[in-house]
């Protein structure tokens, strides 16, 4: 798949055996088939981040506070949501990845995720990385955000990055953190760093033992009292 150098590509998801695009400030689309052949091009009036799917819409960032969540056939926007952390809109909203009911974003610039509600907007938790992102020439921000469904495994990487990494949410009865250190066992060594304000039930699931490895990372989930609201 090539991509004409008038155009700045950005976010794709996958959806229904097709690969959707996004280019930056071009406000066009193009949706290619598994073997990267092109199917179409499209047409939308915003600037193209992230976009990711609940399984009925495609969900599209912009750099702004707002999720746009489009029909997948005629790429109209059906709604739109203005995300917010605090009561206070969030903005620069990038990277996108839909995850057992909840929405993940990158935020340009800041070494957190933010799991937010689709129905409100709200952010019900954030995924602390700092210190994750490796030292090395052209390294930059941290962007991209891949889940397993079937394996029920999150993925984090970032800007010119040289690695991809899984990362796992500890459950909410805990919420340890050795986010910086890879792990050299099967299991992490624990390390107590602050509790969260509340403790809704488990948002992302756990893969077993058997499938850690070295390099997975242990990262602080931080929740707000709206998870609990919405469990």
């Amino acid at each position: 798949m090539t991509l004409s150098d008038e155009y700045f590509g950005e976010g794709i998801t996958e959806w229904n055996d097709k690969l959707i695009q996004l280019t930056w400030r071009n406000k066009k689309g193009f949706v290619y088939d598994k073997n990267f052949d092109l199917i179409q091009d499209f047409n939308f009036n915003i600037e193209g981040w992230g976009i990711t799917h609940d399984g009925v819409h495609l969900i599209v960032s912009d750099g702004s506070d707002k999720l746009f969540f489009w029909n997948p056939n005629t790429f109209t926007t059906v709604k739109t949501i203005s995300v917010k952390l605090n009561g206070s809109p969030l903005r620069f909203l990038n990277e996108l990845e839909y995850v057992n009911g909840y929405v993940l974003a990158n935020v340009w610039y800041q070494n957190f995720i933010v799991i937010i509600s689709p129905t409100n907007g709200d952010v019900v938790g954030k995924i602390d990385l700092a210190g994750l992102a490796p030292i090395g020439p052209g390294v930059d921000v941290l962007n991209g955000i891949a889940y397993d469904a079937v394996h029920q495994r999150l993925f984090v990487t970032g800007k010119q990055w040289p690695k991809l990494y899984h990362i796992i949410l500890q459950p909410p009865s805990t919420f340890l953190v050795t986010s910086s250190v890879p792990l050299s066992s099967p299991e992490p060594t624990k390390a107590p760093l602050r509790t969260s304000p509340s403790s809704p039930s488990v948002i992302l699931g756990h893969p077993s033992s058997a499938n850690r490895w070295d390099g997975i990372y242990i990262c602080l989930l931080y929740t707000s009292d709206a998870a609990d609201e919405e469990d």
